[in-house]
């Protein structure tokens, strides 16, 4: 294989197999002898391992398109995998990380509006002269909202807490 075919290989998904270069350029060989940058390949498998694409499709694609054997693809996506581990870890946190975040916010904003909002009817329900009976029906009507805030607001905040420290516990550790 030629470099740029290399470089190509690389560049493609295997997901899209058209725009795979052809493993036999010449009908009859087998690209088993060609030389392939062995940090491209790794480079390759880290990018598409990060994807979370299954180890059985990158084997495919690697002894279509680098003409090895599927047990030697396989041992060299294990090799990489063990080797580059942080690396796909952080690359798959690169999502998982901000979602999380923005989860715990939402909860508490959501915590933060539910127990302004209960202490203000507090309030007013506990000074009922300064109210009129519809408004003390108002406030108590805003009963179920509440509930839903609280229970909305801790959920999020609690899946987004536990969500960041699983993520900085698999990207640490």
């Amino acid at each position: 294989m030629e470099r740029r075919e290399a470089v190509e290989f690389i560049n493609t998904s295997p997901s899209d197999p058209e725009s795979l270069p052809d493993p036999n350029p010449k009908a009859g060989t087998v690209n088993s002898g060609s030389q392939v940058d062995k940090a491209q390949l790794e480079s390759y498998i880290v990018r598409e391992l990060s994807k979370q694409t299954k180890p059985s499709d990158i084997a495919l694609y690697l002894c279509e398109v680098a003409g090895m054997e599927y047990t030697q693809a396989q041992k060299l996506i294990s090799r990489t995998a063990v080797q580059h581990h942080k690396r796909i870890i952080s690359r798959q946190n690169r999502i998982i990380i901000p979602l999380t975040i923005i989860a715990t916010f939402a909860g508490l904003v959501l915590l933060s509006a539910g127990a302004i909002e209960a202490l203000t009817m507090r309030f007013l329900i506990s000074r009922p002269s300064a109210l009129t009976p519809e408004q003390i029906l108002q406030a108590y009507d805003k009963g179920p909202e509440l509930i839903w805030a609280f229970t909305t607001g801790s959920i999020l905040l609690i899946g987004g807490l536990v969500g960041f420290v699983l993520a900085l516990r698999k990207q640490l550790g």
